[in-house]
């Protein structure tokens, strides 16, 4: 095989690549979005999150901040269990 022809094939071969692709890409895109479910919804209902307005704090275990987590864990803007699973959430 002389070299012009292995440059011919390694070009056939990326072109097919890159359409393979782009008919894979145009099939997942037009399944996920030609989900009628989602058109029919009424989002008229949603809730919105409540939030606090807070100055900055440090929280630290030797109390040398504004709170320990002793004291940030009784505040309302304080829940969750303080361990990986689950984490305190501020």
């Amino acid at each position: 095989m002389n070299s012009l022809r292995k440059v011919k094939c390694f070009i056939l071969l990326i072109i097919i690549i890159v359409l393979s692709f782009q008919i894979s890409y145009s099939i997942i895109d037009r399944n996920i979005y030609s989900n009628d479910s989602l058109k029919n919804e009424n989002f008229s209902n949603l809730k919105k999150s409540g939030y606090w307005i807070l100055n900055p704090f440090i929280i630290d275990d030797q109390g040398y901040g504004n709170y320990t987590w002793e004291e940030a864990v009784i505040e309302p803007w304080c829940s969750g269990g303080g361990t990986w699973s689950p984490p305190y959430l501020l």
